[in-house]
Formats: structure tokens, C-alpha cells, sequence
């Protein structure tokens, strides 16, 4: 009775939620797609063969490289952005949150076009080219905002 009680707006919530079970409805009006199945030919792939070998990708060892991205984005910029924002004011957190995702749609599109130009070598090269650029990118920024 006097422990905190829950915040957040009750219809923004009840809106979201109805959007995600829309479109989840909406999905089951999809077509069944065709596959080509192991003879090269093509034949029919129900929705629940899709979703199991989709599942059966999480064992292989490409995936399991990319848990770490996944871990970071589901899990570290959501606490970045709730936790190292509650000291400012509505209207500049919600600027910091545009310009964030805004940044992060860019890099991808930069870093995304860095990958396919063959100019710079070989797909390994372009790949460590690439990864210098992040880091560098990413390390200066920590000096910055210390100075801050």
C-alpha cells in the first residue's frame, strides 16, 4: 500500500500492445512461401518448417558469433538509455533518444557500404577496415564525454 506504485500511461501501453497483436493477426495472412527445397527444385515450406529451421540456426556457429551483438543491443543501449538519461529533462532526453537511433541507422548504412566496397580488398579486409573505424569511432568517444 505505501511501496511505490507503477508509472507509464495506461493507453500509450494498451495502443502498442493492440499494434503488436494486429500485426501479429496480419501475419497469418501471408502467403505460404515456396522454398527451394535440397533437390534445388521448388516445393511448398509450411510456416512451421520456416520456424523450425529458423530455430535450428540458433545452434550454428555463425549465430553463436553473433549472441554478443544481440546481448548488446537487447539488453545494454535500452539500460544505457533508461539509466545514464534520468538526470535530464523530458525534452532533452527525448532529443539524446532521436539523435541516438538516428546515429545508429546511419553507421549501419555507412558501415553497411563500407563492407560491400570492393575497392578497399578483399571481404576480410574490408571487414577489419571497417572494424578499425567502429573502434576508433567508439574509443574517442569515452575521452569526450569524461571532458564533458
Amino acid at each position: 500500500e505505501g511501496g511505490p506504485q507503477p508509472g507509464g500511461n495506461v493507453l500509450l501501453y494498451t495502443i502498442f500492445l493492440g499494434l503488436v497483436v494486429l500485426g501479429g493477426l496480419f501475419s497469418l495472412t501471408l502467403y505460404t512461401p515456396e522454398a527451394k527445397g535440397p533437390s534445388g527444385g521448388k516445393e511448398a515450406a509450411s510456416w512451421t518448417s520456416e520456424m523450425f529451421a529458423t530455430l535450428r540456426l540458433l545452434g550454428t556457429r555463425r549465430m553463436a558469433m553473433l549472441m554478443a551483438v544481440m546481448w548488446y543491443t537487447g539488453y545494454n543501449q535500452p539500460y544505457q538509455l533508461s539509466v545514464f538519461t534520468r538526470l535530464f529533462t523530458d525534452r532533452s532526453t527525448g532529443l539524446e533518444t532521436c539523435l541516438f537511433y538516428l546515429a545508429q541507422i546511419l553507421s549501419a548504412l555507412v558501415f553497411g557500404r563500407m563492407l560491400d566496397w570492393e575497392v578497399l580488398g578483399d571481404t576480410r579486409t574490408r571487414a577489419i577496415i571497417a572494424l578499425a573505424v567502429c573502434f576508433l569511432l567508439t574509443a574517442e568517444s569515452f575521452p569526450l564525454a569524461y571532458m564533458v
